[in-house]
């Protein structure tokens, strides 16, 4: 066959060839092994397409235990693992049965290297039908059996992981710990992967000694159970060494031919409860809370499955004694289970269904219930006291939650023999049963009587409380005094002997010694730095004198630990001397107080005092200074108090307004009317309660002159500003401009803005009215451009005037001065004339707007990059994205200087008041028409209301004040479109976005 390779592209080739046309099944596995060297499982290497068919396998499947029905990976495991152990070929006949697939496959198998070959093929044995029928037949018995014992496994699982008390089973002589339970593993302080395969005295070598072992190798010898009861024991956990207390019962475990070959515990941590008793504190409680729990088991799962692993290899050689054994295994798992809740030292039932229908019930039980409770009966049928007990409706939560419920000491009214409710106190656990599809189908209750000993602890505390309050009485002087003097506020220390050694301190001496002081020390040892003080003589003369001794503020040098410096301090103290019956002087009370900041209080007082007149007098001619300024001040100034607002102070220029009304003392409300008709009380209200201030605008107030001359409406901005006193708010401060003049400007270029699209609609009714009305516009803009520029100019030097004005008072007025308004008003002030000027320039711009500006050919795309680069910070800030289609765009015939504000203006505006849930997108295009070139600029931001876009053009007109502008970008913007003979429009969606469209005729196209 070798010669005939060569004929093919490659050996490799020739193989997978074969492999792939082949109708036996090839595997190639690659064993899984534990941290034994045992093998685990097997991960599919490689499989031909015959293997996937006949296996009924997905093209990439993960390792045999987990793509392969259960009962069969287990039934086949045992061969594969054979046969990796082996180095002869192995076979073995599978009959194959998953999800309507029936078929008997040979598998012969073979080790290579590190893997596991395996062949697979299709039995057809028409001839012996009648065999492999009792073999199906008898595959099928042997998975029933199988799947009953795992459920009886699985529910005893259930069991020993759900189960309210620590669990665990020691195996052999060095007791190899089995199985542990979440709980006892937390009892040990150790974790599961540390116990289990550990022998006992391994994992906890600290209980050596301690008796375990004698009570282990006794139940293990004899075969009896032993029960202890607040079995004491030191036991490392937590990072400590710790003394622990113990309710547990030893049980033996005994193999199918009752030897004892291991042990199992059930327990109680008890710990507190006995140290609660040992310390005679809330023993009632303490006492109520020893519990002891049913004691459950579990049985081996290693032990099961060798017995498993046994049953199916003896079910190759015959399928009926693999499904007895199997049964056997399964009858002995259900005995063991009954035997030892029957042995169990506590009463356990089983409860089934919603009607909670007695399904197993111990002796223990029964006893409890004179015998009451049998199987196949309800729970009300065989004890109706319960029907209105607190223990039926917690049954129903647990069945209803899957909650279990612990009760500790609950009294149970119980029907004796002759018919009479006796009281009962129980603890008891209530737990949730789960059939194997995860659903709650039944209750276990374990209960524990507890009515002697309660009774016995109640005997016990009230022997222990008569003892207690005798003791009590004994020391009450004893401590009445120590606890006066640990309370009383000074510092106190006793000394005893000629060396002055300390008996006893309070937490105030400890406090004026920095914590140095120790009993047994000498004052020398402890407070060196008051020997050269002259404290020790004093002591010295006291002790051999008998004579008490007080001092009045003497100062004392005491060195601070923390910095190794001595601090003044001052001390009132008195030394008196503690004696015998005999007048013997044994010891020294010193009895100190510190004054230390009553003296130092008083020496500031003194210095201060001459200091606060001084100060007092200059805050007074500080005020009224302050008040000089505001009263030559060119703005409107008033000072409010109280969250009431009663006028304060008002200058001159606020009084003129208003002539004829007493406002010094008036409350703002009364003597304001107009104010209040404005609606502006409300932001006083709030001004005063957060301490942000108001800023109003062009507010209309009519006024009347003291000389009866006629009314006029004049204009203000104004300020609403908190006034804080020693840190709170005491008033507001409110500060008016005049700004008549900006408003009646503003108005008039309105006004001529709207005569002038009158003006441009009838323009397009017939030539010669666009004619006459564009002479007539050209004059009336000229004018305007004449007043503005002349009124911006005007502006300038009264402008100046307060700017200098200001700049003297700064002078005059030092900034770190007694009153702290001063700084803040000047520099409110400061930034009023700011403003002021800003907005003049803003005029004389607009002034400029028809002043011929020199117009060359202007490439748009070159300005839309230089407008990009100047607004770098602004497009990363905001996190923008751009994007340009401007190529189309023929050139224009504009002034470079008047194109780059229009697009300047639309795209910061896009990027300045964009929406703050999302990123800014901008779309600049640029593109010829049949008339006109257009350039848009679309954004996604805050988007304008109807309302917002008729307003939108206005000089001076803001419609978002979170971020900073003068409300006359767009304004100028359509001005020089307009001026170029083109338009300017919008459309806006709020919450979406706006579109600016900008219309340039092809007259200016180069």
């Amino acid at each position: 066959m070798t010669e005939l390779l060569p004929a093919f592209a490659s050996s490799a080739e020739f193989l997978s060839t074969l492999l792939d046309l082949s109708v036996s099944g090839v595997v190639c596995y690659n064993p899984l092994l534990n941290e034994a060297g045992e093998v685990v499982d097997f991960a599919f290497a490689y499989l031909n397409p015959a293997a996937r068919q006949l296996l009924r396998l997905p093209p990439q499947p993960t390792t045999y235990r987990e793509e392969l029905p259960k009962e069969l990976a287990n039934q086949a495991f045992a061969f594969h693992r054979e046969a990796w152990g082996s180095e002869e070929a192995c076979h073995f006949d599978l009959i194959y049965q998953v999800a309507g697939y029936d078929s008997c496959l040979r598998l012969a198998a073979r080790r290579l290297g590190q893997q596991l070959l395996v062949s697979l093929t299709q039995l057809k044995e028409p001839a012996r039908p009648a065999a492999e029928q009792a073999l199906r037949e008898s595959q099928a018995r042997e998975q029933a059996a199988r799947a009953e014992a795992e459920r009886q496994r699985g529910e005893l699982e259930r069991i020993f992981e759900q189960a309210p008390v620590a669990i665990a089973t020691y195996r052999g002589p060095h007791y190899v710990i089995e199985l542990a339970n979440p709980l006892v593993c937390a009892l040990w302080g150790r974790t599961p992967k540390q116990a289990v395969g550990t022998p006992l005295f391994e994992l906890l070598p600290e209980i050596v000694g301690q008796g375990y072992e004698e009570l282990l190798n006794q139940v293990l010898t004899t075969g009896e159970p032993h029960v202890a009861t607040e079995m004491p024991s030191t036991i490392d956990r937590n990072g400590r060494r710790e003394m622990v207390y113990w309710n547990f019962v030893y049980l033996p475990l005994r193999e199918a031919d009752g030897r004892v070959t291991g042990v199992m515990v059930v327990a109680t941590e008890v710990s507190e409860q006995v140290q609660a008793r040992q310390l005679v504190q809330d023993l009632n409680d303490q006492l109520a809370a020893t519990n002891q729990e049913l004691y459950t088991s579990n049985e081996e799962l290693l032990a099961n499955q060798h017995e498993l692993l046994l049953i199916q290899q003896q079910l190759e050689a015959s399928g009926q004694a693999r499904t007895q054994r199997a049964q056997a295994t399964a009858e002995h798992q259900r005995a063991r289970l009954a035997r030892l809740i029957e042995e169990a030292p506590a009463a356990v039932c089983m409860l089934d269904g919603p009607d909670f229908v007695f399904e197993l019930v111990n002796p223990a039980y029964q006893a409890l219930f004179g015998g009451r409770p049998q199987p196949g009966l309800a729970l009300l049928a065989a004890l109706p006291e319960l029907a209105d007990h607190q223990a039926l409706r917690t049954l129903r939560e647990v069945y209803n939650t899957g909650r279990t419920n612990h009760e500790v000491g609950i009294l149970v009214p119980i029907t004796r023999a002759d018919g009479q409710l006796e009281d009962r106190y129980f603890n008891y656990t209530q737990q949730a049963r789960y059939n194997e599809l995860g659903q709650i189908d039944g209750i276990l209750v374990f209960a524990f009587e507890m009515t002697e000993q309660l009774r016995t602890s109640q005997q016990l505390a009230a022997a222990l409380r008569q003892a207690k309050q005798q003791r009590g009485q004994l020391t009450e002087q004893q401590r009445l005094l120590s606890q006066i003097l640990g309370q009383v506020p000074a510092s106190i220390a006793t000394l005893t002997g000629p060396e002055h050694r300390y008996a006893f301190f309070n937490e105030g001496y400890q406090a004026l010694t920095e914590g140095r002081t120790q009993l047994g020390l000498t004052v020398a040892d402890v407070l060196p730095e008051v020997v050269t003080q002259g404290f020790i003589e004093l002591l010295n003369q006291v002790y051999t004198t008998g004579e008490p001794f007080q001092g009045r503020e003497m100062p004392i040098q005491l060195v601070n630990p923390s910095t190794g410096q001595p601090e003044l301090r001052y001390v009132d103290f008195v030394y008196q001397p503690l004696t015998d019956e005999q007048g013997r002087t044994l010891g020294i009370l010193a009895f100190i107080v510190d004054v230390t900041e009553k003296v130092v209080a008083r020496q500031h007082a003194e210095a201060l005092q001459a200091q606060l007149l001084a100060t007092t007098q200059r805050q007074v001619q500080e005020r009224e200074e302050l008040f000089q300024v505001f009263e030559q001040a060119p703005v409107v100034i008033a000072l409010l108090r109280g969250p009431e607002h009663f006028f304060y102070y008002c200058n001159p220029a606020f009084q003129a307004l208003f002539p004829g009304r007493v406002l010094a003392g008036q409350l703002y409300a009364d003597a304001m009317p107009e104010i209040v008709a404005a609606g502006l009380m409300a932001q006083l209200d709030q001004v005063y309660t957060t301490g942000l201030t108001y800023y109003g605008y062009a507010l209309p107030l009519v006024t009347t002159p003291r000389d009866g001359a006629a009314s006029h409406l004049r204009y203000y901005d104004f300020s609403y500003q908190a006034h804080r006193e020693e840190g709170r708010i005491g008033g507001i401060a409110i500060f008016a401009y005049d700004v008549t003049e900006q408003v009646q400007a503003r108005q008039q270029v309105q006004e001529l803005n709207d005569e002038l699209a009158t003006s441009n609609a009838a323009v397009r009714a017939t030539n010669q009215e666009l004619s006459e009305t564009n002479t007539q516009l050209t004059r009336t803009n000229a004018d305007l451009d004449t007043f503005v520029y002349a009124a911006s100019h005007d502006l300038k030097a009264p402008i100046a005037n307060i700017e200098g004005l200001l700049d003297a008072l700064r002078y005059y007025l030092p900034a770190n001065g007694p009153e702290p308004m001063v700084p803040h008003l000047l520099g409110l002030m400061q930034q009023a004339v700011a403003r002021f000027q800003q907005t003049v320039g803003h005029l004389t711009d607009i002034s400029r707007l028809t002043q011929e500006q020199i117009t060359e050919t202007v490439v748009l795309a070159d300005i839309v990059a230089g407008v990009r680069l100047d607004l770098t910070g602004l497009l990363e800030s905001t996190h923008a994205e751009l994007h340009l289609n401007v190529a189309g765009c023929p050139p224009l015939r504009l002034s470079v200087k008047n194109l780059r504000s229009i697009v300047f203006n639309l795209l910061s505006n896009a990027l300045k008041y964009h929406a703050p849930d999302r990123l800014p997108v901008v779309h600049i295009r640029a593109y010829p028409t049949a008339d006109a070139v257009l350039l848009t600029v679309q954004d996604n931001g805050l988007g304008l209301s109807t309302v917002q876009q008729s307003r939108l053009f206005t000089m001076f007109r803001r419609l978002h004040d979170h971020v900073e502008g003068s409300g006359v970008g767009l304004y100028m913007v359509k001005r020089i479109v307009e001026n170029a003979g083109g338009t300017i429009t919008v459309q806006s969606e709020p919450g979406v976005g706006s579109t600016f469209t900008v219309s340039l005729p092809h007259i200016l196209s180069a």
